[in-house]
């Protein structure tokens, strides 16, 4: 699951991409950071889509637990 949680976040960078399923497919949510070790794919939130604001990727700063990642603010674009 991810959200939106600007409190007490760890200095951890998540990129967040949409992109296509396919040709003609859903629009799928890509989130990583720098060594993969967080990896998740699945439907854009709401809340997810505004913060991109029609960009195809950006970098946030994120705190993860267990399965949840919960996004704060927005990080400074990453080379990778």
């Amino acid at each position: 699951m991810v959200s939106v949680d600007n409190s007490g976040m760890n200095p951890e960078i998540v990129k967040l991409q949409i992109g296509l399923i396919g040709v003609e497919g859903p629009m799928v949510l890509q989130v990583t950071n720098e060594d993969d070790s967080i990896h998740w794919v699945g439907a854009p939130a709401e809340d997810v889509e505004k913060l991109l604001a029609g960009r195809d990727r950006a970098y946030f700063y994120a705190r993860v637990d267990k399965r949840d990642l919960s996004l704060g603010q927005e990080a400074p674009t990453q080379k990778w």
